[in-house]
């Protein structure tokens, strides 16, 4: 490994790559950002809903439901967008100078990047599934004439 290059043409192209991850990484901070005004807006709304009368329960459960978005989707905004920044700063930092530990730290900061992603699409995937699997079973259980 000690006689690994990293001539002109890979720079350039860490430089790229380092661009659209940073500008990814921005998107999602902007992200983070809306989601937690729209949290905001549905807590407002839900206390609006539960003064009113015969409001208090949907006004309950969107309060809950907004706490959970708020919290969840902006959890999922910050922590790809930090490990995406990170690896740009660092990137940058070790073409620039040289440095061969701000490398490391880069290439860290993207295997976190890559695996954050991989553990939310299975997460993703198995949620969906268990999500059909109750769909499946809830609309073959019962009788579905309605009328």
């Amino acid at each position: 490994m000690e006689n690994l290059r990293i001539d002109n043409i890979i720079n350039n192209d860490l430089k790229k790559a380092a661009g659209w991850i940073k500008f990814l990484s921005i998107l999602l901070y902007i992200s983070m950002g809306l989601v937690i005004l729209f949290s905001l807006i549905g807590f407002i709304m839900s206390i609006v809903g539960m003064s009113q009368p015969y409001g208090a329960e949907g006004g309950a459960i969107i309060l809950i439901l907004s706490i959970i978005y708020g919290i969840v989707g902006s959890l999922l905004c910050y922590f790809p967008a930090t490990y995406g920044m990170r690896f740009n700063n660092k990137i940058i930092e070790a073409i620039t100078h040289g440095n061969q530990e701000s490398m490391q730290n880069a290439f860290r900061s993207l295997g976190s990047w890559f695996k954050f992603w991989g553990i939310f699409w299975i997460v993703y995937i198995i949620l969906t599934i268990i999500y059909l699997i109750f769909v499946i079973a809830f609309f073959s259980s019962g009788d579905l004439n309605y009328y």
